[in-house]
């Protein structure tokens, strides 16, 4: 047995002795022409913080052995995966031109954003409100400035867009409405002739708001249509007499509360500020080129008459909320057969007819 391996042995040398021994062992030939690649710290450096270099164009042995600054495939990883944690952008989110790289895990990768590109616009400021649309700007917009938009234009202490006003403004004196003349000089300089003070003709001096209130023009004040609400439509409230609508000032005032606090709600308009008007604000319905009454109709051009725009209207005393200063127990009234102002006692008895606004 031992003859017939060594026997086999000779054969397969035999056989196989050209390949194993012809020619000479070389040397390894140059590297191939694009066999070159990056290194770890290279691509390292591009995903964290888009440093590109240029790749070699052949396979470069490494000078040194790896050191303590080489990236490994675990740092690569763990560093990356860091980064993609940060990102949270959805597509809803980025504009509709323009491509960014998704960390959702349902949406990985390059995605084309979907928020709306808008071109720029300019706003014009105005009464109504504007509304801006959602989406991403590609260009500039503007919203116009006003020039008179100074802190001298802007009433005292009044901020209006960032701008404190400084304005003290003068308070006008209304006119009293007489255009007769009565003087005998020549020119003529009594009231009826010079018309001093804020002319009475607004146009229309009076709005019928549609619930039972009226706005003047004039002074922004709004007057209950009704001047005689208690008289006509709560005389139960009136106990100081014959239910005729006169009361005693401190009742006025308590009538107003009860309107304004749902107990009155027939003459309140659903409104919950209605106060009792001073002296100054009566007299301002007051126009003195009339009498019996020295009211002004609806359009300011003729004289009042029922329902023209107010009705319930009375000649004689209506409360104001002016008291006398120089005795306390009065308060001051308007007769509005005249447009005489004077005051009286705080227990006699007169009109109430509420106003709102003006504060």
């Amino acid at each position: 047995m031992r003859y017939l391996s060594c026997i086999l042995c000779l054969v397969f040398l035999c056989l196989f002795q050209n390949p194993a021994w012809s020619g000479e062992i070389q040397p390894p030939g140059p590297p191939d022409s694009g066999s070159g690649m990056y290194s770890l710290n290279q691509l390292y450096n591009y995903l964290l913080t888009g440093t590109h270099t240029t790749i070699p164009n052949s396979f470069q042995e490494p000078s040194n052995k790896p050191g303590s600054s080489t990236k490994t495939t675990s740092d690569i990883y763990n560093d990356i995966r860091n980064s993609f944690e940060q990102c949270n952008a959805l597509s809803s989110q980025v504009s509709e031109t323009t491509v960014f790289f998704s960390t959702d895990p349902e949406n990985w990768g390059p995605r084309k954003g979907t928020m709306k590109t808008l071109a720029g616009k300019d706003y014009i400021p105005g009464v109504k409100e504007q509304t801006i649309s959602a989406g991403c700007y590609e260009s500039e917009g503007s919203i116009a400035g006003d020039s008179d938009l100074l802190p001298g234009n802007i009433k005292k202490d009044v901020e209006l867009f960032g701008i404190i006003g400084t304005l003290i403004s003068s308070v006008s004196v209304m006119a009293t409405g007489q255009t007769e003349t009565y003087d005998d000089n020549t020119p003529p300089r009594d009231d009826g002739a010079v018309k001093a003070g804020t002319p009475l003709a607004a146009e229309p001096r009076f709005t019928d708001n549609g619930d039972n209130t009226i706005t003047d023009n004039l002074t922004g004040l709004t007057w209950m249509s009704n001047a005689d609400c208690i008289g006509i439509k709560h005389p139960d409230f009136d106990t100081d007499g014959e239910a005729d609508g006169l009361v005693t000032w401190q009742h006025a005032l308590n009538f107003i509360e009860k309107i304004n606090d749902g107990t009155y709600t027939e003459c309140s308009s659903a409104y919950t500020d209605w106060r009792l008007p001073n002296v100054r604000e009566l007299l301002t319905l007051v126009d003195y080129s009339y009498s019996n009454l020295s009211l002004p109709n609806t359009a300011g051009t003729s004289k009042w008459t029922e329902g023209d725009p107010f009705f319930g209207v009375k000649q004689i005393y209506y409360w104001s909320s002016t008291s006398s200063a120089g005795d306390t127990t009065q308060a001051w009234f308007v007769r509005f057969d005249t447009g005489y102002a004077y005051y009286g006692n705080k227990l006699q008895k007169a009109y109430v007819w509420p106003v709102r606004g003006g504060e």
